[in-house]
């Protein structure tokens, strides 16, 4: 019995979610829009959300509170499109009045920092760059446009398609661009040069939306076929169909780390998918009109969905689950040392079996091993790891009881290549009880940061040694402010070297 169990769970076969996740939604309605909710997106930390209209207004809200903070007025016709900088200082809509508006979400005023002109035809999707004041704009007008945000200035155009773009999105790491059209087709273009890398052919009319997963390795399509398809971004291969909606599909939207996508349809409904499987989880219908856009949470806590009834609705996943990199923010050793992390779950109910990709920085870590954690019980079988460049697939599960709280179901050593700022992600990931049914959760994140010099360090090599007492010498009796001052009393004196002399390695 305890065989034909863990082969479920291996095979991972899901059953039906809907009533159990339609137990864990609420929702909050926002109403002051005068006409169609056309599109809507969160800020990076998840404190604002901004919505467009066909009421020709962009507006913001608080997304605690519900409370409409401001009302930006400027363009002649429907907002199309809305972004936010990584930052959340800057708001950029793409209109149908052809142009691109930039304003300042701390604007007191509510009227636009500048249009963009260069568009023949409706400016449908903005987006912007990670970390970069680079903007992007798709058009009717078959292009692709790239803005520097900082001056406005037109950087190029990107052409190729053959009919107009509906949507585009860039990568999370700003190297990719992805493009969707109503000539059927995605493209995938090099953010930095602009040149065509991929087209991906397979839906049958339209495509409406694209959405990158948090690790940018899976895109997301949705289209007026009714169907979302699931990409290999990195290939450009075909991954899976998901079909269900009965009308086209304008809007999807990654969650959770990619844990969940969401689509929104002219069927009135949003959908959610658990994109690993393609299992439809719940269907959500409290819009009264077809559903324009959704949108996640950066954290994935929060899902945004407008509407043509002239509403948006916040819904709220109520399970409290989460899975992480532990510790979550690390200070790097020094090259040719170990450094082991550990995958932590924290509320968990009922768990059989998981299955993370963990994708790391080869140019500073090099995976090593991985071992099972303390959340399972010491029978826990844990699959050979799969290693792939910068990712490992690591898959374990109970042989006997599921298991419940907060423990470590993995271990994974690292040896440091380069003390250098690098990030650790969980992707692709599936958390289920011992029948395989999937298990909903949110996914954080985990850094490793270069090493911070000790004050001791004064010359800052990493090492305190010889020459750093050398360099407090040459100071000494000196009033003076720099790292010569160890303790930072204003001047360089006995205290300062002993300081040093202490620290010194051995």
């Amino acid at each position: 019995m305890k065989t034909t169990r863990f082969l479920l769970l291996l095979a991972l076969f899901c059953l039906p979610l809907s009533d159990i996740f339609a137990q864990y939604i609420s929702q909050m309605t926002l109403t002051a829009h005068t006409d169609d909710v056309t599109c809507v997106t969160f800020s990076n930390d998840g404190a604002l959300l901004a919505s467009g209209s066909a009421d020709d207004t962009l507006r913001l809200w608080d997304t605690t509170t519900g409370a409409l903070l401001q009302t930006f007025t400027g363009h002649k016709w429907n907002v199309l499109s809305v972004a936010f900088s990584s930052d959340g200082s800057f708001l950029a809509s793409g209109s149908l009045d052809k142009t691109v508006g930039l304003w300042r979400t701390n604007s007191l005023t509510g009227r636009r920092l500048r249009f963009l002109k260069g568009h023949a035809s409706r400016v449908t999707s903005v987006a912007f760059k990670s970390n970069s004041t680079i903007l992007a704009s798709g058009s009717l007008d078959k292009t692709i446009r790239l803005w520097d945000a900082a001056t406005g200035a037109h950087l190029m155009t990107l052409e190729g398609h053959t009919a107009g773009v509906t949507g585009i999105t860039f990568s999370s790491d700003g190297t990719l661009l992805a493009s969707a059209s109503e000539d059927e087709t995605v493209r995938l273009w090099d953010a930095t040069t602009g040149s065509l890398l991929k087209t991906l052919v397979g839906h049958t009319d339209g495509v409406t939306s694209v959405a990158f997963m948090h690790d940018g390795y899976v895109l997301a399509s949705g289209g007026q076929d009714e169907t979302i398809i699931l990409w290999d971004a990195a290939t450009g291969e075909f991954l899976k169909t998901l079909v269900g909606h009965q009308k086209d599909v304008r809007s999807v939207a990654f969650g959770s780390r990619g844990a969940i996508l969401a689509s929104g349809s002219l069927d009135e409904t949003v959908r959610l998918w658990h994109t690993a499987t393609g299992t439809l989880l719940t269907t959500l219908t409290a819009h009264t009109e077809p559903v324009r856009s959704v949108a996640f949470s950066r954290d994935g806590t929060t899902l945004a969905s407008a509407s043509r009834d002239d509403t948006l609705i916040l819904w709220k996943p109520n399970f409290s689950t989460r899975i992480g990199i532990t510790p979550s923010l690390v200070s790097s050793p020094p090259v040719g040392e170990r450094l082991t992390l550990n995958i932590s779950i924290a509320d968990g109910a009922n768990v059989g079996g998981y299955q993370f990709t963990v994708q790391f920085d080869s140019s500073a870590l090099r995976y090593v091993e991985s071992a099972n954690g303390d959340y399972f019980p010491a029978d826990a079988f844990l699959a050979q790891p799969v290693v792939n460049g910068e990712r490992v697939t690591l898959r374990a599960g109970a042989t006997a009881n599921t298991a419940s709280g907060t423990g470590i179901l993995a271990t994974l050593t690292f040896e440091v290549v380069a003390e250098k700022t690098s990030a650790i992600v969980i992707s692709e990931a599936i958390l289920t009880g011992t029948e395989g049914n999937p298990l909903p959760f949110f996914l954080e994140d985990g850094k490793v940061t270069e090493p911070q010099s000790v004050p001791e360090d004064v010359n800052n090599d990493k090492v305190v040694n010889i020459l750093d007492l050398v360099k407090v010498a040459s100071r000494f009796n000196q009033m003076w402010d720099g790292k010569e001052d160890v303790n930072g009393d204003g001047i360089v004196n006995i205290v300062d070297l002993v300081k040093v002399a202490n620290a010194l390695a051995p």
